[in-house]
């Protein structure tokens, strides 16, 4: 860890005094000449000690995309200049420190500069790291645990947008604090997760096991292949398999490199696995189409896999013959990690998963900004009579942290692919977040899933916040 990387480091020395700086800070003209004339006041032969034994430099941060400090934004007095044989670094996972000296510690005239973040990737990422070493020996209070969880957001965003003068900044000020307040978020969603076993419970949700040969034989048959784009599930996939096998005559599962037995458990289940490097969810899947014979398919995800009563509407759209529709929806409804029993409190969606291959075009094939695909087919209007009743279960979540690094892959996917104006970015960089929380925690019903349900609403809101950053990073005017 850090503090013990920098015990390490100061027995490298051989001289007691030691000045320390990151790769990532560097000492500006005025603070150099400091520590210079610290050491020889004013006769560079003659180096004497310095009178105090700590000595503290003023840091100010460097926004990402410019090219010096804001300066009316707060700077912070750290201890990098000290004499060892009289205080050393502590051992700290993250942000050690040397301690002060009472009374016999200065500061230094200058200023050492920090350019803390490349881009906002790396800054979310470098958050998320810190909050996530600093918590390794904390254990909090369940009444302080959840006061943390509802009200620390606002009262870290407020603390370092307000008293850190970032609400200078601009914009980018406005970024870190966010950033900087929703890491220590998710550190305390994190902790809530794993004192309440979300993940050990959800590990007990049962999976249908895999139909014997003589029983898939006594199934109908329909005219139904279907498919499953997989990556490292092999502790869901089953249920999207299971669900399959009542009603395709052949499932392919599309594996994009596995090494966690994936494989295994699709071919226990009967289908055939064929290996395509990842390239894109647009290309996967026409890669998929490819596999199968013409006709109808059904697709799912390897987190997704359909209730009794979806079956029962598939098997009797296609009792009659044909459909008569090119495609049909199948409404989804969201699960919450470690809840063995379907809530139904959120507010289902609809998604195009079962279509004639003989329409699956390329031309056809659109994303929504959240980067899900979205199947456009030959008369794909909203009709009542596309809509199969019964419903498509989705657990897209294994923890928090997961589903956090998730969100931040598909935002880096938009910075691509989607231009927006610089002010309407502007704007909604400033109202994304609290307009989608509304959106998420209240329209669509996660108010009723307890603390996950606000939990996940924070997340999903930052994800929309962090969306608009990443646009507006792509803008030129960005880079100062």
């Amino acid at each position: 860890n850090y503090g013990l990387q920098k015990r390490f480091a100061e027995d490298q020395c051989s001289n007691d005094w030691l000045l320390n700086i990151d790769a990532d800070e560097w000492l500006d003209s005025e603070l150099t000449e400091s520590v210079r004339r610290l050491f020889t006041h004013g006769d560079p032969d003659k180096p004497v000690m310095p009178v105090m034994p700590v000595w503290c430099l003023r840091r100010r941060n460097i926004y990402f995309g410019d090219r010096a400090p804001r300066w009316h934004v707060r700077g912070e007095l750290l201890v990098r200049l000290y004499d060892r044989r009289q205080a050393r670094f502590s051992t700290q996972p993250m942000r050690a420190t040397v301690p002060h000296c009472k009374g016999r510690t200065g500061t230094l005239r200058g200023t050492l500069l920090h350019c803390h973040a490349r881009s906002v990737k790396h800054l979310v990422e470098k958050e998320l790291n810190a909050e996530s070493l600093n918590s390794m020996a904390q254990r909090k209070s369940w009444p302080v645990l959840l006061a943390a969880l509802f009200f620390g957001f606002p009262k870290d965003f407020f603390g370092h947008y307000l008293f850190n003068h970032h609400f200078l900044g601009g914009k980018k000020g406005f970024a870190c604090s966010m950033i900087y307040a929703y890491a220590r978020f998710l550190n305390t969603a994190s902790e809530v997760e794993h004192r309440l076993r979300w993940r050990e419970k959800e590990a007990r949700r049962p999976t249908p096991p895999p139909l014997s040969q003589e029983a898939r034989k006594q199934l109908p048959q329909l005219p139904l292949y279907g498919y499953i784009l997989a990556h490292n599930e092999a502790d869901r996939i089953g249920r999207a398999l299971a669900s399959l096998q009542l009603l395709v005559r052949e499932t392919v599962v599309i594996d994009g490199g596995s090494n966690d037995g994936t494989q295994a458990v699709a071919q226990s289940y009967g289908a055939r696995v064929v290996h395509n490097d990842w390239e894109g969810f647009e290309k996967q899947r026409l890669f998929a189409v490819s596999q199968l014979p013409k006709g109808w398919v059904i697709w799912l995800d390897a987190d997704e896999w359909l209730s009794p009563e979806l079956i029962a509407s598939i098997r009797t759209l296609f009792k009659e013959g044909e459909p008569k529709l090119p495609a049909y929806d199948f409404y989804r409804n969201d699960l919450f990690v470690g809840k063995i029993k379907d809530r139904t409190c959120m507010k289902r969606q609809a998604y195009t998963r079962l279509c004639d291959s003989r329409h699956y075009d390329n031309a056809k094939i659109d994303y929504d900004v959240r980067q899900y695909d979205i199947a456009q087919i030959d008369g794909n209007q909203q009709l009542a009579d596309r809509f199969l009743k019964g419903r498509m279960f989705h657990m897209a979540v294994r923890s928090m942290q997961q589903l956090t690094h998730k969100e931040i892959m598909y935002s880096g996917r938009d910075q691509i692919r989607v231009s927006k104006p610089s002010l309407a970015l502007s704007l909604r960089l400033f109202v994304e977040m609290p307009l989608f929380f509304i959106k998420w925690y209240i329209f669509r019903g996660a108010i009723f899933g307890g603390l996950q349900g606000y939990c996940y609403s924070v997340i999903y809101s930052y994800a929309r916040f962090q969306r608009i950053l990443k646009l507006a990073e792509a803008k030129p005017e960005w880079r100062t």
